[in-house]
């Protein structure tokens, strides 16, 4: 029986496979097995979750092509499974410098499918691809640039150009 509806009355092996439809949500299967002599076996209840839908990322920061002095980022933003958050995704964020992957991050997330993920910058353009997937195993990806600019350095003399101290001190 599937959702409580008989589907067959009587099956024989060679019958079997039997394909049955699916409906999105959750599933319910009863099966019971006799064997010629009318012996019967304990009924298997089964229960599958049916989900075509791909999760979405929804990127809160960095924004599309964000210039940061800052070497360590959060990747944030939720994940969508249709129109409802979806706590159960994980993520995957890869960092793509110069054609190269360099650093990954694993990451899930919270009860309300937002997600915070650290990741360390390279100097220059980093692309960062950040994947979601969900527990029926549908997935998507999305991308994004950011470049990494670290500040010039910076060094403040103590004094002017003309001093009577024997020391100079340097500040940066």
């Amino acid at each position: 029986s599937l959702g409580g509806e008989q589907i067959a009355e009587q099956l024989t092996a060679s019958e079997l496979p039997l394909t049955l439809p699916l409906q999105e949500g959750v599933n319910d299967f009863t099966i019971e097995a006799t064997d010629e002599v009318g012996l019967s076996a304990p009924p298997l209840t089964l229960r599958l979750h049916y989900d075509p839908r791909v999760p979405t990322v929804e990127w809160t920061t960095p924004e599309v092509g964000a210039r940061s002095e800052i070497r360590r980022i959060t990747l944030s933003g939720r994940v969508l499974d249709g129109a409802l958050p979806d706590p159960a995704a994980q993520l995957t964020a890869t960092l793509t410098h110069e054609g190269a992957p360099e650093e990954r991050a694993l990451g899930f997330c919270d009860g309300e499918g937002r997600f915070s993920l650290p990741i360390v910058l390279s100097s220059g353009l980093n692309e960062i691809e950040l994947c979601a997937r969900d527990l029926a195993g549908n997935s998507s990806c999305e991308r994004r640039q950011v470049s990494y600019e670290p500040p010039p350095a910076c060094v403040e003399l103590s004094t002017g150009p003309f001093t009577a101290s024997p020391s100079l001190t340097l500040e940066g």
